[in-house]
């Protein structure tokens, strides 16, 4: 499956408009602290293969538990980890406690639970690793209704051992992105928060896959590049930044198509899972078996 990834040079007719250049100053600083940290979860062996962590808001304990259920018995096999990457909401901290001290799974820090917080919460997610989990040689960070086939990760990764050696940052290549200007848009970026015309083309933030040297590498330079609230998009300029090319996986769908559902077996990540009966066909397809979810 090694084929499968290509690399996209930043060919792009605005490529002289990609943002603000790099400062030599912190002015997006990360003060936020950790609620909950998983802290020992890498304790356990010398080196993590792969590494999961899934941007999950603290009011999604259905998502979190269909994948505990399905997928992520498969992340969590030998050399694999997964954990779940919160921020704060008052009124579901109680089960949230709750849920931690049950599966001990969950990374939360106390920046407000907000789509919008995205960025700051994959920015905690590579502070995290970086702290408590340096040794891990892949890093996914995914959404929490995307549906992870393993064994198809596995092997795209089997020739990618040897990943010192460069940088990975792959998944679902958006090449010639703009920003929305459109207000009422979810997506809406306004001219002051980014006055230039184009993005740098980024990985759509679903599933994004990484080595440990890329991770490394963005969370020292984040600091110096000013926020923005969608974290693919930032992730974007952060690796052109550093030259580093980001590379699309043939074998990702995020279309809400519901015959990408046929797909699964083939791909490594489908978006768009909600219910349960989603998550345990997949699991089921990917299987051939069937599994009880409690």
């Amino acid at each position: 499956m090694g084929s499968l990834l290509h690399v996209h040079q930043f060919v792009y007719k605005c490529h002289e408009e990609y943002g603000y250049p790099l400062n030599d100053t912190v002015v997006n600083p990360h003060p936020y602290k950790y609620i909950t940290n998983a802290s020992s979860t890498c304790a356990d062996i010398p080196e993590v293969y792969v590494i999961t962590l899934v941007k999950s808001a603290a009011g999604n304990f259905k998502q979190r538990h269909f994948i505990r259920q399905t997928w992520g018995i498969d992340a969590r096999k030998k050399r694999l980890k997964l954990l779940f990457l919160l921020g704060y909401d008052i009124d579901n901290q109680f089960m949230v406690e709750y849920e931690n001290r049950v599966h001990g799974d969950i990374v939360q820090q106390d920046f407000h639970e907000n789509y919008y917080n995205n960025t700051v919460k994959v920015t905690s997610a590579l502070n995290w690793v970086t702290t408590f989990c340096k040794h891990a040689k892949f890093i996914q960070i995914v959404d929490d209704d995307m549906y992870i086939n393993f064994q198809n990760v596995l092997d795209f990764l089997e020739d990618k051992k040897q990943s010192d050696r460069f940088n990975l940052y792959a998944g679902y290549l958006i090449r010639e992105p703009i920003p929305d200007r459109v207000l009422e848009s979810k997506w809406y970026i306004s001219p002051s928060n980014y006055s230039f015309d184009c993005f740098p083309p980024y990985i759509a933030g679903g599933y994004v896959l990484m080595n440990s040297r890329t991770v490394r590498e963005f969370q020292k330079i984040i600091p110096y590049i000013p926020p923005l609230p969608f974290d693919d998009v930032y992730f974007g300029i952060v690796s052109q930044k550093l030259d580093i090319f980001p590379s699309n996986i043939n074998t990702l769908d995020v279309s809400r198509s519901l015959t990408a559902r046929e797909k699964v077996k083939c791909l490594i990540a489908i978006h768009d899972f909600k219910t349960l009966q989603d998550f345990m066909y997949a699991y089921n397809v990917t299987h051939n078996r069937f599994i009880e979810v409690r």
